[in-house]
């Protein structure tokens, strides 16, 4: 994570260019990569087990923690390694 400390250096100006860089990479990535949940992506099995726990995207996944996802009901290992690849290809991470 980044010190807030380094952002207090930038004018505001900067900052807003920063915030504008940000916001393009954000849609650049999210346009690469879909953000609904498909079974071309990930395994019949690891798209179930989300679904049956109400995720639909993986925008919805990160609303849970990493140990929330580990008491998924009928989550392997290989399914949870899985579903983390398919977070870090779209940039995303579960809520701390």
């Amino acid at each position: 994570m980044i010190n807030k400390v380094f952002f207090e250096r930038f004018t505001a100006k900067e900052l807003e260019e920063l915030r504008s860089y940000i916001d393009h990479v954000k849609k650049k990535r999210e346009g690469n990569l879909p953000m609904k949940v498909r079974e071309s992506d990930v395994s019949a099995r690891c798209k179930d087990i989300l679904f049956r726990h109400g995720v639909k995207t993986w925008v919805d996944l990160t609303a849970y923690s990493d140990e929330d996802v580990h008491k998924f009901k009928r989550m392997g290992s290989r399914t949870l390694k899985e579903m983390y690849l398919e977070l870090e290809k779209r940039g995303l991470e579960l809520r701390s």
